[in-house]
């Protein structure tokens, strides 16, 4: 699932591309940059991160063949170069419901991973980095929904990866295991 700054180079929009001949389906057209798309377990869906003023971004969710967005959240979004801290920033929870994202409460901690409730906006802490570190990003859910895996961002494109057990709701469960 692509992002793609078009034949005019101006600025970052979400794309799919259906299985065939054809030219791919442009699904956002919003001047602000969008990035970190992840698709629902279903494909019905698309999250992604739309660029905000002042470090933040708003978590939306399209239909995966176009639509209207739903705006859920907004939350402070990861420094660019976006090499350095690349994602994804965001994924889908196993039934649907809610996402888990990279987000912070305040510019003077390490960013975490937080569930993000889809119907409501609230969002619940899952992971609690140490300070030293940029903090937790690109999660990853196995298929059952028991593991987590993430990248601890320890520094300038540098990080480790961790898996942490997960109960069946969301909550993690022990600390996170380096893998």
């Amino acid at each position: 699932l692509p992002i793609w700054n078009g034949k005019t180079r101006d600025n970052f929009d979400i794309y799919v591309k259906l299985i065939g001949p054809g030219p791919p389906l442009r699904l956002t057209t919003d001047p602000a940059g969008d990035s970190s798309p992840a698709w629902s377990r279903d494909g019905r869906s698309l999250a992604f991160l739309r660029e905000l003023p002042v470090g933040k971004a708003q978590v939306i969710v399209i239909p995966s063949l176009g639509g209207p967005e739903r705006p859920v959240a907004e939350l402070f979004s990861w420094p660019k170069p976006w090499l350095a801290y690349p994602g994804p920033h965001l994924t889908w929870t196993v039934d649907g419901k809610g996402l888990i994202v990279s987000h912070r409460q305040s510019v003077d901690e390490p960013f975490a991973l937080y569930y993000l409730s889809i119907d409501t906006g609230q969002f619940r802490k899952m992971t609690n980095p140490p300070r030293y570190t940029s903090g937790d990003t690109a999660p990853a859910l196995s298929p059952d929904g028991r593991r987590l895996v993430f990248r601890r961002t320890t520094g300038f494109a540098a990080g480790q990866l961790y898996s942490q057990r997960v109960d069946d709701r969301l909550e993690t469960q022990g600390e996170p295991a380096l893998l």
